[in-house]
């Protein structure tokens, strides 16, 4: 089964890809163009290039997935705090 992970180049998605890897799990993550994608790269990983915002780049990117995950995002508020 493969695995959907959102913002795997950040930094909590970076560690869930690791640990799923490491599962021998099949894991696709979902990167903007515009991510540094040399650590995914080299661990072979499957790359989906889009957005949260664009829904149809999620879609395209949940294709033949069977889990999707999505670590947690933390928003500030214009003020800055949370």
């Amino acid at each position: 089964m493969r695995n959907l992970v959102t913002g795997g180049s950040g930094f909590l998605g970076s560690h869930l890809v690791e640990a799923l890897v490491a599962r021998g799990k099949d894991v696709r993550a979902l990167v903007r163009p515009t991510s540094d994608i040399a650590h995914l790269e080299s661990l072979g990983v499957e790359l989906a290039y889009g957005d949260l915002n664009d829904s149809q780049s999620l879609k395209t990117a949940a294709e033949g997935v069977g889990k999707r995950t999505m670590p947690p995002m933390v928003q500030t508020s214009p003020g800055g705090s949370i």
